[in-house]
């Protein structure tokens, strides 16, 4: 018997720019509180009932850069939560490595976009 609040399933995630400033007003002052702290808000998520941690990474900007250890570091400490990216621009990664991580990863635990 269906229930009146049954339709279509909906998911809840966030998207990270992993933005860091050596300033001193800043609680992310390097690109390792970028990503340790990164890696904190996915287990969180995980831990709150988030569908999707995802991660913007940007070369040459004072944000997340190579997306591959990061999301390798999460897969470890997480176990339910889909982990990806944004757009990943690939003039800039090894694609051997994307293919490792993809290969490494639970089904379903990890969306690259490229």
């Amino acid at each position: 018997m269906s229930r009146p609040d049954d339709g279509p399933v909906k998911k809840i995630g966030f998207l990270s720019f992993g933005h860091w400033s050596p300033s001193p007003h800043s609680a992310t002052c390097s690109a390792s509180d970028a990503l340790l702290q990164s890696i904190d808000l996915a287990i969180a998520a995980e831990e709150a009932g988030a569908d999707g941690a995802y991660f913007r990474v940007h070369h040459f900007a004072r944000q997340l850069s190579s997306p591959f250890p990061l999301l390798a570091a999460i897969g470890a400490r997480t176990a339910r939560i889909e982990i990806g990216t944004a757009v990943i621009d690939m003039r800039y990664e090894n694609p051997a490595l994307a293919r490792m991580l993809r290969r490494s990863s639970r089904p379903g635990h990890l969306l690259l976009y490229m």
